[in-house]
């Protein structure tokens, strides 16, 4: 219970020190979202999201349902880092809400994007057809890091498409759906029907097999 509270109150300081930060800089033009704690290594994630104002910039292509970036904490009161050294394109973890965690952070828990080793994140980050902006037709990539947020690793190729990716951990096996650019323009649509999976042996990230359709 001690441990419970002293972990609550550096969350409640963290924030009120970041949201004040925030609010007094207008040369930050980002909000944060809430927070995510992992509970094996007591790691908290920030997300940051793109302020609705920019969405108009010529730069920017999609809708504020990216976070900009995330903002690792530490909850033994190391210093705090940004897991990508520029704000990209990171789509929202997928999570499992716990009612015995702080009410706006959540568990781990039977989550898609945070296993029992690897956390997983979905980014766009690469502006394949060169217009000058990250949007919808750019390719989705697959990175990952341990627990702690350390070692971001891209574990797909920046030029194809992951469309969805799926753990199986006690078979030690993770699956990566992954769309070509089959029409040849630099871009993904629904023309790119050219698919096949990637499979990586889960403790090591490597990969075993590509399955194709003959």
């Amino acid at each position: 219970m001690k441990r419970m509270k002293k972990i609550l109150l550096i969350i409640g300081l963290y924030i009120f020190t970041l949201n004040a930060f925030s609010q007094s800089s207008d040369k930050l033009p980002r909000y944060f979202d809430n927070p995510i704690m992992i509970d094996t290594t007591n790691t908290l994630l920030i997300p940051t999201r793109y302020n609705t104002d920019l969405m108009s910039g010529s730069k920017i292509g999609l809708r504020n349902s990216y976070y900009a970036n995330i903002l690792i904490l530490p909850t033994d009161n190391s210093e705090s880092r940004k897991l990508f050294e520029t704000d990209t394109f990171i789509l929202p973890l997928h999570l499992t809400k716990s009612r015995n965690y702080y009410k706006h952070s959540y568990s781990h828990s039977y989550s898609k994007s945070i296993s029992t080793d690897w956390i997983f994140f979905l980014v766009k980050n690469n502006d394949l057809d060169k217009n000058r902006k990250i949007d919808k037709k750019d390719p989705t990539i697959l990175y990952v890091t341990d627990l702690f947020a350390n070692g971001l690793k891209k574990i797909t190729d920046e030029n194809e498409n992951v469309v969805d990716y799926y753990v199986y951990e006690k078979q030690n096996l993770i699956m990566i759906k992954m769309q070509r650019d089959l029409t040849k323009d630099q871009k993904f649509t629904n023309k790119d029907k050219d698919f096949y999976f990637l499979f990586l042996d889960y403790k090591t990230l490597k990969v075993i097999k590509r399955l194709e359709i003959e």
